[in-house]
């Protein structure tokens, strides 16, 4: 029987992670949206990329703070104000910003689990 070994990062090394792969997390995002989203490939990389620089240096917070839900409204006012904004461009659909986000959530799994898993707590942060 083979036995298949994994490694395993925590919620501090997601964090760090993160940071440092944070261009590379924007790059691939604005590539995912230009190609994928109609609404996005009207649109400027500065007005794509909008705020998530700010989201990831939050997210990268409540990955590294001891009580995690504690933190978790400045990145939901982040949200708010990315989707805020999108309306305000008038060209992009709900489904669309639905879409960005699901693009995001994936681009961060790519990034962040490319030499390890992420824990079960980092997952459900992010």
């Amino acid at each position: 029987m083979r036995v298949v070994e994994f490694r395993v990062q925590d919620r501090v090394g997601a964090a760090e992670r993160l940071m440092t792969f944070k261009d590379a997390v924007i790059h691939d995002w604005v590539e995912l949206c230009q190609k994928f989203i109609p609404a996005a490939g009207e649109h400027s990389r500065r007005v794509i990329i909008n705020s998530l620089p700010k989201l990831l240096d939050e997210l990268a917070n409540t990955l590294n703070s001891p009580v995690p839900d504690d933190v978790c409204s400045e990145n939901a006012e982040i949200s708010c104000e990315h989707g805020e904004e999108r309306a305000d461009l008038g060209d992009f659909t709900l489904e669309e910003v639905l879409f960005e986000y699901q693009l995001l959530r994936n681009v961060l799994f790519a990034v962040l689990e490319e030499e390890a898993l992420l824990e079960r707590e980092a997952r459900r942060v992010v």
